[in-house]
């Protein structure tokens, strides 16, 4: 096991970027504790878990969640949950951030199609063998429509940002940043392995974690007392 550090940080190294956010999302919590946001701590925490638990699944035969032969090194199912989880906790924090009323109730029709997609998918992608992609791509969309929006809503009102404003400010672009290429990268790896992996997507996907995760970062950094 020790043998595989190396390995391990060398294709994990998004974690750490994970840790950071952990890490500076305790630190500064007491800045946002009284927030929408209070959660966040435990939504890192989990994404972290997540990955590691990704990681022993896909590596170590001893520890597997599905039994099919030949298949011991699949992990997507705490992948699907994941998502769906991150999907949802943002959704309700970007629909009671928004002000505008048609805004908050397009955002409750979003998220009822994307539960329907949820529910759905696994009639046409195994839910512990595959990424929901149908899922994956009615949230992402959502996702980033939502980012934008509240974006929007912070130029409009031109006020100074309180930390809550300011963080989730940070939390929109990392979105941004992210999910426009996340359910496309999923895609091409479920459907064409051989483009995944001649132009290196898993990194590219790496990459994009860490900038999302360095938005975060950067907004907690920037959280401090109001004066």
């Amino acid at each position: 096991m020790v043998n595989k550090i190396p390995e391990f940080v060398a294709g994990n190294y998004f974690m750490f970027i994970y840790g950071l956010a952990l890490i500076l999302s305790f630190v500064k919590y007491k800045y946002y504790y009284e927030t929408r946001l209070k959660a966040l701590p435990i939504i890192i925490g989990y994404v972290l878990l997540t990955e590691v638990l990704g990681y022993i699944i896909s590596e170590y035969e001893e520890i597997q969640i599905v039994y099919e032969e030949g298949l011991h090194y699949y992990n997507h199912f705490i992948y699907n949950i994941l998502d769906i989880v991150l999907f949802i906790y943002f959704f309700w924090i970007f629909q009671r951030s928004i002000s505008a009323d048609v805004y908050k109730n397009f955002i409750i029709y979003g998220v009822i199609l994307f539960l329907i997609a949820t529910l759905l998918n696994p009639f046409f992608q195994d839910f512990t063998l595959y990424p929901q992609l149908g899922s994956i791509g009615v949230g992402s969309i959502l996702l980033i429509t939502c980012s934008v929006l509240y974006l929007l809503q912070l130029v409009a009102n031109q006020s100074k940002l309180s930390n809550y404003n300011l963080l989730l400010k940070w939390i929109s672009i990392g979105i941004i940043l992210l999910y426009p290429f996340y359910p496309a990268i999923l895609y091409i790896g479920q459907v064409n392995e051989v483009i995944f992996f001649e132009l290196n997507l898993r990194s590219v996907l790496g990459f994009l974690i860490v900038l999302m995760y360095s938005c975060i970062s950067i907004g907690l950094i920037k959280l401090k007392k109001v004066i």
